[in-house]
């Protein structure tokens, strides 16, 4: 499909497209604000710095892809990508955690860590770009 977009930032204006893709594999590009594990440990959700809002969009990383991303990316994961900015790719969703405030955020479910990654100099440059 190539980069759904082209920065990450508060997305309400990109709704619409964003309701036709629900289910679909998706690329998109942005700065890690955040990386929290979930109460058990073994699963992520990895923040994207730009604007909160109902239409920001997480990445979880499940249970069964975070060993692979912690033997990708090293045990401390929020340490190894929190401030770069990346680009992954994945099943673009509803958020189906347990965050009340998180409800009503798109989510990217990542599959392999092989589909996260880091961004070039050169890609981080475009990232300010409008």
């Amino acid at each position: 499909m190539g980069e759904f977009w082209k920065k990450h930032d508060s997305h309400a204006e990109y709704a619409p497209s964003v309701l036709s893709r629900l289910g679909d594999q998706v690329t998109i590009q942005g700065r890690v604000q955040n990386v929290s594990l979930v109460n058990a440990s073994d699963a992520a959700n990895i923040e994207l710095a730009g604007e909160s809002g109902p239409h920001t969009v997480l990445i979880w990383v499940p249970p069964d892809v975070y060993p692979k991303a912690v033997a990708a990316f090293g045990v401390d994961l929020a340490k190894a990508l929190a401030g770069h900015p990346i680009r992954v790719t994945g099943r673009l969703g509803h958020y189906g955690g347990k965050i009340p405030g998180w409800k009503g955020r798109f989510q990217i479910t990542l599959d392999d860590p092989s589909k996260l990654e880091l961004a070039s100099p050169t890609e981080e440059a475009k990232l300010k770009q409008p």
